[in-house]
């Protein structure tokens, strides 16, 4: 089974951002890094393009929030932006 309700078309580096906010940026360049080796694409400075998406995540799940109105996402939107 496979769950489409997340699905875009976007930047694929956003794809990349759960990796670094959960591992840091050194797993991150290991990733991006065998990504490219096995002919995914990337780019000069992609590592330093996930950071800042990584800086509007929050701002991401919150819009996500009011798009799907789905109240976990909204309570996940909240801890991230730090708002009861």
């Amino acid at each position: 089974m496979i769950d489409w309700t997340e699905a875009s078309v976007t930047d694929l580096a956003r794809g990349f951002v759960p990796q670094y906010l959960t591992f840091g940026k050194e797993d991150l360049e290991k990733l991006i890094m065998y990504y490219g080796e096995t002919e995914g694409y990337v780019w000069a400075n992609m590592v330093a393009h996930v950071i800042e998406l990584a800086e509007t995540y929050p701002l991401d799940i919150a819009e996500f929030a009011l798009k799907s109105g789905l109240d976990e996402y909204e309570e996940m939107a909240k801890s991230t932006l730090g708002v009861q």
